[in-house]
């Protein structure tokens, strides 16, 4: 099982696992699965500079992913890198594999010399795991996110 960057080769799968993505996720799933959105979202990961995709490649298909994205400091003079996406599916986990897409991410986010390389959680599939997932890579829980679900 590997860690690699994400190629346009393998958009078709990457829609595949966003939409289980967003069917096994309880926040998003109400949303409706838009696969011409999700193969924006993946071509921008892996063509612009100030994105990333890393996938799990066990050779014969993908078994999850990892958006991320630099941008420029809202307050200060650098850099910030963001966590948008992380989705391992359901029989890729507890193998330590979010753990090595957060690492890809911090070392592909460290080239830009970032003040701050942050992730929030915000998925409710395996909430305790991916958080563990962070934490392993050297992430501190540092508060909430907070959804208005008022009418």
């Amino acid at each position: 099982m590997r860690i690699r960057a994400g190629e346009i080769g393998d958009i078709e799968r990457l829609i595949e696992l966003g939409r289980l993505f967003y069917e096994e996720d309880s926040e998003f799933s109400g949303m409706g699965f838009d696969p011409l959105k999700a193969s924006l979202t993946f071509v921008k990961a892996v063509e612009r500079r100030d994105q990333c995709i890393f996938v799990i490649d066990d050779g014969a298909q993908l078994g999850g992913f990892f958006v991320g994205q630099i941008s420029g400091s809202d307050f200060g003079a650098g850099y910030e890198a963001w966590e948008k996406y992380l989705y391992v599916a359901e029989r890729y986990r507890k193998q330590g594999l979010g753990s090595r897409l957060v690492g890809a991410f911090v070392g592909w986010s460290k080239a830009f010399k970032p003040e701050k390389i942050c992730a929030f959680i915000r998925s409710d599939i395996d909430r305790k795991g991916a958080k563990a997932s962070f934490e392993r890579a050297g992430f501190r829980d540092i508060g909430l996110i907070m959804v208005y679900e008022g009418g």
